[in-house]
C-alpha cells in the first residue's frame, strides 16, 4: 500500500482527535503491508505532537536513544522528520545527539532538518551539521543544497548575517 493512498486518512484521524481510529488505520497498514511500519512512525509521532502528549513524545524520543540499529534507523527517522514539523528544540536537538543524519534516506529528509533548524533559529547546530557533512565526504552537491536551503531560511529571518563557505 501507497503512502499516498493512506496518508489522508491517517492526518484526518489525527486532526479529528480520532486515537482509536488511527491505532485501528495504523495495524490495517502494517498488516497489508509491512513494509510500511517505519513510515508509520511519522504519523505516530505527528498524532503526539497534534495532542501535545508530552509522555508518548518523550516515550519515542527514549525509544530513539535505545535502538541505534541499523534494523530500526528508517523509523526513527520518521520519528525525526515529524519532530522537525513541530517547534520542540530541545527533542529535536536530543534526536540529532543521537542520531547520525549522514545515513538518512534522502536528500530531502537532510533537507527537512536543515530547514527545521534554521526556522527554528539553531544556526550554530546547522554549522555543525554542515561541518560533518564536509569532513565526510559527502558529494559536494549535497553540502550546497543544504547551505542554500538554511543559508536562504537564516536570511529571511536575520538580513545579511550569514556567511558560510564550502572549501
Amino acid at each position: 500500500m501507497r503512502e499516498q493512498t493512506y496518508r489522508p486518512l491517517l492526518m484526518y484521524t489525527i486532526d479529528m482527535s480520532m486515537v482509536e481510529e488511527f491505532q485501528f488505520f495504523c495495524q490495517v497498514i502494517k498488516d497489508e503491508s509491512p513494509s510500511s511500519t517505519a513510515r508509520l512512525g511519522y504519523y505516530e509521532m505527528m498524532m503526539w505532537l497534534n495532542f501535545n502528549d508530552e509522555e508518548n513524545i518523550q516515550g519515542v524520543c527514549d525509544y530513539i536513544a535505545k535502538n541505534d540499529g541499523e534494523d530500526t534507523f528508517d523509523l526513527r527517522e520518521s520519528y525525526l522528520l515529524a519532530l522537525c514539523e513541530s517547534e520542540r528544540k530541545e527533542n529535536i536537538l536530543e534526536v540529532l545527539e543521537i542520531m547520525d543524519i549522514k545515513k538518512l534516506s534522502s536528500v530531502d529528509s537532510v533537507a527537512k532538518i536543515f530547514q527545521a533548524l534554521g526556522r527554528l533559529s539553531l544556526e550554530p547546530v546547522a554549522e555543525k551539521l554542515l561541518f560533518d557533512y564536509k569532513i565526510s565526504r559527502i558529494p559536494l552537491q549535497f553540502v550546497q543544497s543544504f547551505c542554500w536551503i538554511h543559508v536562504k531560511l537564516g536570511r529571511n529571518k536575520h538580513p545579511n548575517s550569514y556567511k558560510i563557505s564550502i572549501h
